[in-house]
């Protein structure tokens, strides 16, 4: 198991991104939390199996929905046993 934070900034606030990444983050088997930021930008804490949290990354790269995706940033980080994936 591997924990990441993850900062993603662009346009991400506003278009339902929170909602999309809880459904992907379920779907390749995520746990941890996504919520917005005051600065613009969306932070998400994720726990899962190394490949899973790089299709995460690589999904928000590809501008998912209608945000615009100008910069993910991947940090390692020690984390919480998560029991799902949940939008704060």
């Amino acid at each position: 198991m591997k924990y990441v934070r993850m900062t993603v900034r662009g346009e991400v606030q506003g278009v339902n991104l929170r909602y999309k990444v809880k459904e992907k983050a379920k779907e390749l088997g995520i746990t941890g939390y996504v919520k917005n930021v005051s600065d613009g930008s969306v932070y998400i804490e994720a726990a899962g199996e190394d490949s899973a949290l790089d299709r995460l990354a690589d999904w928000l790269r590809s501008d998912p929905g209608s945000a615009k995706v100008d910069e993910v940033r991947v940090r390692a980080a020690t984390g919480d046993d998560y029991v799902d994936f949940s939008v704060r």
